[in-house]
């Protein structure tokens, strides 16, 4: 099936009982479709979900209550109707395509503009020499960025030991054409 959304539209009902997603983007495409998710309550589903409002979270692993969900929404279509417009609205408002977009150009403006105020000897000092070797000018380690939005974040010390040294943000000759 090459069209998600016609499929979503023929649901009642949309089960993510993964016990190892993280985010997925089909929670989401759920909601999108007015469709109130039953996700697993593991990794990051259940900040995809308000309980009850816009899905339900069941444990991990729990098939009886899984099951019990599911027999309570295929017996109450006023239940899931609401809550498929919940859902659709909270999505649209925070995970569609368009709002995570403007959240990651977000980003990239607030780090080019941050960029943009630090000379090359600040940078080298705060950063040090041995995170610009290679780099096109200009362009920067995310973890430079975060740390300097968040300072002391563990965070970014996590992303600079799992990036590749080199791994870089292009300088805002590159990143600014994409942001107009």
């Amino acid at each position: 099936m090459n069209n998600i959304p016609a499929a979503l539209g023929e649901a009642d009902i949309y089960v993510q009982p993964s016990l190892q997603d993280t985010q997925p983007y089909s929670v989401t495409e759920a909601q999108l479709a007015g469709i109130a998710p039953v996700v697993a309550g593991t990794s990051g589903m259940p900040e995809m979900v308000r309980h009850g409002e816009t899905g339900w979270i069941v444990p991990p692993g729990d098939a009886a209550l899984l099951a019990e969900q599911l027999k309570m929404l295929l017996d109450d279509e006023e239940l899931r109707v609401r809550t498929g417009y919940q859902a659709r609205q909270w999505a649209e408002g925070s995970r569609s395509l368009d709002v995570m977009a403007e959240g990651t150009l977000s980003v990239y403006r607030k780090a080019i503009g941050m960029q943009a105020g630090r000379d090359e000897a600040a940078a080298r000092s705060a950063f040090g020499e041995e995170h610009r070797a290679g780099r096109i000018s200009g362009a920067f380690h995310p973890a430079d960025v975060l740390a300097g939005m968040y300072p002391g974040i563990a965070l970014a010390e996590i992303m600079r030991a799992k990036l590749p040294p080199a791994y870089s943000i292009p300088d805002a000759r590159t990143a600014l054409p994409l942001l107009k």
